[in-house]
C-alpha cells in the first residue's frame, strides 16, 4: 500500500482535529502545513506532528511527493488554492463551504470534471449512522409519497467570533452558509436538488454585513416541502431539530437519537433518580468516518461519498436562503 503524503493549507482552530484523524489512518503522512505566517506554520507543525511548516504554496505544489492537498483555511480562498492544486495534479479535500462565490465553485467543478484527481468536500453528516438509518427508513416506508420536513438551527455566535482571524465571517458567513450548510447538504441528500426556494433573511446585529437570521420554504421533487429557520443570535447553542412527516408516520432526529450518553457516575445516578433514560446512543466520530472515506476514495480511484458536486449544491442552497430582504 502506497504511503500517501498530505499537505494542509490553513492553521485555523478546526485543523488540529483533522490532523489527529489523519494520524489515525495507516499509510498517511502529514508532510506540510501552510500558513502565510512562516513562524506560525513551523510552530503549528511542531505542535501537531506535521513534518514541515511553510509559507510557500509554490513549495507544496511543486513537491512531487505530495499526493493530497487539504484546504482548511478561510472559504474566500478555497477555490483559488484548489484550482492551483488541481493544475499541479494533486487530489483535493476542501473544508465546507467549497467557497463563498458560486461562480468560482462552478468553475472548480468544471475543472475537476476534466481531471482524474479525486476532489471531496468536508460534509460529515452523511456519515451519521442515525441519519443513514432515517434515509433508509424513509425510502422503505414513504418512497414516492408526499413528505414535509422541518429543520431548525440555532447557534450562539458573538461579535468576537465573527471578527476573529481575517474577519471574513462578517461579510461572507450568513447563518446558513457556515453554521447550517451541513444540514442543507442533508436535505439535498435526502430529497434531491431543490426546485424552488421561498426565503427571507435579515441582519439582526449592526456589526454584520450578512444575514444571521433566516427562514425558508424549500420545494423538492416528488411533493416534498421543507421548512427551514435558523440564526446565530441565540444566547446559547440549542440542539438542531430535524423532523420528517409522511403519510405513514414521522421521523424525528432528536427523539431517535435519545439523550446524550452520561459522562460520569454522578450523571448516571441523577438520571436514575429522576427516572430518566440512563443510556443514550453512543457517540460516533463521523468526522473520522468522513476522513477515512476520502482517503479510501483516493486509494480506490473513486468519488468520495461527499463529493464536490454535493458541496456546490449545498452552497447554492445556502446562498438562496441567505439573501437579505
Amino acid at each position: 500500500m502506497k504511503n500517501l503524503q498530505v499537505a494542509i493549507i490553513g492553521t485555523s482552530g478546526i485543523v488540529p482535529y483533522h490532523i489527529k484523524r489523519l494520524h489515525k489512518i495507516t499509510g498517511v503522512t502529514c508532510k506540510w502545513i501552510h500558513s502565510r505566517n512562516l513562524a506560525r506554520s513551523e510552530q503549528f507543525a511542531k505542535d501537531n506532528g506535521v513534518l514541515q511548516g511553510t509559507d510557500s504554496l509554490t513549495a507544496i505544489l511543486n513537491d512531487d511527493t505530495v499526493d493530497i492537498v487539504m484546504i482548511f483555511n478561510e472559504p474566500t480562498r478555497h477555490v483559488d488554492i484548489a484550482t492551483q492544486g488541481l493544475a499541479a495534479g494533486k487530489h483535493l479535500l476542501i473544508e465546507k463551504p467549497v467557497d463563498v462565490d458560486i461562480s468560482k465553485a462552478e468553475g472548480l467543478v468544471l475543472a475537476a470534471k476534466n481531471s482524474d484527481r479525486i476532489v471531496g468536500v468536508i460534509s460529515q453528516y452523511r456519515f451519521d449512522p442515525l441519519l443513514q438509518q432515517m434515509k433508509k427508513t424513509l425510502e422503505k416506508e414513504a418512497k414516492d409519497l408526499p413528505k414535509t420536513a422541518a429543520l431548525t438551527i440555532m447557534k450562539s455566535r458573538n461579535q468576537k467570533y465573527y471578527e476573529w482571524g481575517t474577519g471574513w465571517r462578517i461579510s461572507h458567513s450568513p447563518a446558513f452558509m457556515n453554521q447550517g450548510i451541513h444540514w442543507l447538504d442533508v436535505l439535498n441528500w435526502f430529497f434531491g436538488e431543490p426546485m424552488k426556494v421561498h426565503s427571507t433573511a435579515t441582519i439582526t446585529r449592526p456589526f454584520l454585513q450578512c444575514a444571521d437570521m433566516g427562514a425558508a420554504l424549500i420545494d423538492y421533487p416528488g411533493n416534498v416541502s421543507v421548512v427551514v429557520h435558523g440564526g446565530t443570535f441565540s444566547s446559547v447553542n440549542l440542539e438542531d431539530q430535524f423532523t420528517i412527516i409522511h403519510p405513514n408516520g414521522s421521523l424525528d432526529y432528536q427523539t431517535l437519537k435519545g439523550p446524550k450518553p452520561p459522562k460520569n457516575f454522578r450523571e448516571r445516578l441523577g438520571r436514575k433518580l429522576l427516572k430518566e433514560p440512563v443510556w443514550g446512543v453512543p457517540d460516533c466520530d463521523i468526522q473520522q468516518l468522513a476522513m477515512d472515506d476520502y482517503i479510501a476514495a483516493v486509494r480506490e480511484k473513486r468519488a468520495p461519498i461527499s463529493s464536490l458536486a454535493n458541496g456546490l449544491s449545498a452552497l447554492k442552497l445556502a446562498h438562496a436562503l441567505s439573501e437579505v430582504n
